[in-house]
């Protein structure tokens, strides 16, 4: 499965196995806390950093050592991305229907 790690504007680095986002609140970045979906056994290999444009998103897969995603092809452009978010399930405190 694949999520939205950055956003439009955003830079996405990952260093030492922890994803650092860049953006205009944090210009020294934040570490990601990924402890909810990514196993504590799972390696997520270091890849340079990347600014994303305004139409564009930073996808990463939860397999993170065999995930096909934006480390591999670049970022993804808005205007790619189909479907609608229906229901959040995770984290259980935020369930929430849209």
């Amino acid at each position: 499965m694949n999520g939205v790690i950055g956003l439009p504007g955003e830079a996405v680095e990952v260093r030492g196995g922890r994803v650092i986002i860049y953006n205009k609140t944090h210009p020294d970045g934040f570490v990601l806390d990924e402890r909810a979906y990514i196993g504590g056994g799972v390696a997520t290999q270091d890849s340079p950093r990347v600014e994303l444009k305004d139409d564009e998103y930073f996808m990463m897969g939860d397999n993170r050592m065999f995930s096909y995603d934006s480390r591999s092809i670049g970022p993804i452009k808005k205007e790619k991305i189909i479907g609608r978010v229906l229901l959040r399930a995770w984290p259980m405190g935020n369930f929430s229907l849209f």
